[in-house]
């Protein structure tokens, strides 16, 4: 049917889509359109000037309303100061918060290798035990209260797990003081490589297989857009499935900000959670880790002993853990460096466009 040649400026203003969808890219098609048919309908001009007036106004008010906000941009500079992030909160049987051997390790391995400018213990309460004593006494760590919420604001209102409130609580941190966050049975080996990576890149993600990546250490600026998206998955899109936001959404927004991640791998990996951590803790020289630069142990996974002092990890069989351990414990010298070594991994490799 043809168009009526009374078609009328004025309904096509106030056609509700075209209201709606109105932006910036939006106003200047409109402008086109309207000098189109100006030139069809032998409009004047002081109707066009009136409509696009009209537009300009909308925009305007939509842009106090929030329409065209933007999401936070990378800047330019890498910040002066290095912070690690912990994060350990108090099991709902426990009476308190205790640091054991093994996450004493932890952070000794963080004070000779990564050299942060400062380490952050954030809990629901400030722990307890020698191993506290010691780390805090010599000005090594930092407690930062932080109540457990299990609260979204998205279609789903609750967190299912706790363990996803250690997830979601390590990228608030990430997004108020920028840094690394990892888990206590991280160890780093080459931390210092971590510095270079963080200059040169807004974010810095550990890479896991092909399914996924995870959340056993993660870097940003706080302006990282990567990690602004990654946040904000818990809102939006949050799963109960334990490995969805926390490994797969940051996969996926590593392949999205592809241009300002750095995707470390022989982390997260090295030994490999599904396949080889009885060949990590029962044989020696099985898992190259003296050039990595860090090592995600999954000791918790592994119940066959447990180290809970400097005697058990002395008399502990030969493992490439046991020398790992023991390399923090002693502040041994690291062999001389592999220059061949590489660990990151191109986040769109692969990927068929």
């Amino acid at each position: 049917m043809a168009r009526s040649s009374s078609f009328s400026l004025q309904n096509l203003l106030l056609n509700r889509n075209l209201r709606f969808a109105v932006s910036f890219c939006g106003l200047l098609a409109t402008l086109w359109l309207l000098v189109f048919i100006y030139k069809r309908n032998a409009l004047t001009e002081s109707k066009i000037g009136s409509i696009s007036s009209t537009l300009l106004q909308q925009q305007q008010q939509q842009q106090q309303q929030g329409y065209f906000k933007s999401r936070p941009a990378a800047s330019q500079n890498p910040p002066d100061e290095l912070f690690l992030h912990y994060v350990r909160f108090k099991p709902d049987d426990a009476d308190g918060v205790t640091l054991r051997f093994l996450d004493y390790l932890s952070v000794m391995s963080a004070v000779q290798r990564l050299k942060p400018d400062q380490i952050y213990l954030h809990a629901d309460m400030e722990p307890t035990g020698k191993y506290w004593e010691e780390l805090s006494n010599r000005g090594w760590i930092k407690y930062v209260h932080r109540v457990k919420n299990f609260t979204l604001t998205g279609r789903i209102k609750q967190l299912a797990h706790i363990y996803h409130v250690s997830d979601k609580t390590k990228l608030d941190i990430l997004v108020e003081y920028g840094g690394i966050a990892i888990d206590w049975d991280v160890y780093f080996v080459r931390g210092e490589r971590i510095r270079t990576y963080l200059r040169d890149h807004s974010a810095l993600t550990c890479y896991g297989d092909q399914d996924g990546y995870n959340l056993g250490l993660a870097g940003a600026w706080k302006t990282s857009r990567l990690l602004h998206a990654w946040r904000r998955s818990f809102q939006v899109i949050y799963s109960k499935d334990w490995n969805f936001n926390c490994g797969d959404v940051q996969k996926y927004v590593s392949e999205i900000f592809a241009e300002e991640v750095y995707v470390v791998d022989r982390v997260c990996n090295n030994p490999h959670p599904d396949y080889q951590l009885t060949e990590f803790f029962q044989q020696t020289g099985k898992i190259h880790w003296t050039d990595s630069v860090a090592i995600h142990t999954y000791h918790r996974l592994w119940k066959n002993y447990f180290v809970s002092s400097p005697e058990d990890l002395k008399k502990a069989p030969p493992s490439d853990y046991k020398e790992l351990l023991l390399t923090i414990y002693e502040n041994r010298t690291l062999p001389a460096e592999d220059v061949t070594f590489n660990d990151r991994v191109d986040p769109l490799a692969g990927i068929d466009f």
